[in-house]
């Protein structure tokens, strides 16, 4: 895994309309001292930090790249993106764990499924700085895949060491799409921990998963309505085995583009899972992506939202599909950090 900060990528201008995102105009790789190069098999951009003045800011990445051979010992990462930023070739000294003196966890220790959510510890490693632990995670049937694993405040991912010390999960890079070969990576990032520390527990208080379900229609009559004024729909849905309602819906203008909003009502948190949204939206059966809102409290949807094209007609039909839910632990993991000889 590689984290990246680049200074002086050009922002998009909010007023020219629709632009390639910053980080889809940087391409990334590894070369290694015999040549071998490496693709990301997976990235994601954590934002940008803007100076408004010249309309340029520092883009914030993470990167994960397949497995180096264990005999590397230097990596290249070059980076190429458009004028001002251009080509950049930055050489990594490589050090062996054992070498560099730092505390490695043994792969594959920790795991155990609830809910049908399987986690496992891949890796653990901590230096003086930080303690940080990869997740793997799996679904099984009717559970497509997982999306992500804790959340925010007593949601958050939590270390026990073994002398009964906490700590909180610091602010990372979130993981949004599921790794090749069906699993999710998770990479959490805890304090690091004192010297005198053998093993860990890591407590997991949630995971949001995505669930295959039958599909369900919500016909909107748009007409005679206004921008900004309810459409009253008073629409019970059954999504899977989620209960649902859409009470209205209405159309919106966002930066003079014409949307139709839906309202939501997901019901209640129950003991093992609960709808926080959905995975897939079609209007009149096309995919042109869609919007969420979230309630900040508890972090169900309160409303999605489709582009609403010119000409469409006197009604609209939205298609929901897939369940998001958030199923409930804990899970709890054992991270044993001494190295393969700690007993």
């Amino acid at each position: 895994m590689v984290r990246v900060e680049i200074a002086g990528v050009p922002v998009p201008d909010p007023g020219a309309g629709p632009q390639t995102p910053p980080g889809a105009q940087l391409q990334m790789l590894l070369r290694d001292e015999r040549g071998r190069t490496y693709q990301p098999i997976r990235y994601v951009w954590g934002g940008m930090a803007v100076r408004p003045t010249d309309r340029v800011g520092t883009l914030h990445g993470e990167l994960r790249f397949s497995p180096l051979d264990l005999e590397v010992r230097m990596v290249t990462v070059a980076v190429e993106a458009p004028e001002p930023v251009g080509a950049w070739a930055v050489e990594v000294p490589l050090v062996p764990t054992e070498t560099a003196g730092l505390s490695a966890g043994r792969p594959g220790i920790g795991e155990t499924a609830r809910n049908g959510v399987a986690i496992r510890i891949a890796s653990a490693i901590a230096d003086r700085q930080r303690t940080a632990i990869q997740l793997e995670a799996r679904g099984t049937s009717p559970i497509r895949f997982v999306r992500g694993l804790g959340g925010a405040g007593q949601q958050a991912l939590v270390l026990r060491d073994d002398q009964g010390r906490t700590y909180r999960e610091l602010p990372s890079l979130p993981q949004v799409w599921p790794d090749r070969g069906g699993a999710y990576l998770q990479d959490a990032v805890f304090p690091a921990l004192p010297q005198d520390v053998r093993s860990a527990e890591l407590l997991i208080p949630v995971a949001v998963v995505e669930e295959d379900t039958d599909e369900v229609k919500v016909s909107v009559p748009i007409a005679a309505a206004r921008v900004g004024e309810p459409i009253p729909l008073n629409v019970s849905l059954q999504l899977g085995p989620y209960q649902l309602r859409a009470p209205s819906a209405r159309i919106v203008d966002q930066r003079g583009q014409r949307r139709l909003s839906l309202d939501l009502e997901l019901g209640s948190r129950n003991e093992e899972r609960t709808l926080v949204g959905v995975g897939r939206v079609w209007l009149n059966g096309q995919d042109r992506g869609f919007q969420a809102q979230s309630d900040g409290g508890s972090g169900q949807w309160s409303e999605l939202s489709v582009e609403l094209p010119d000409g469409i007609g006197d009604s609209v039909v939205l298609t929901l599909k897939q369940a998001r839910a958030a199923v409930n632990g804990p899970w709890r993991l054992e991270v044993p950090l001494g190295g393969p000889d700690s007993q």
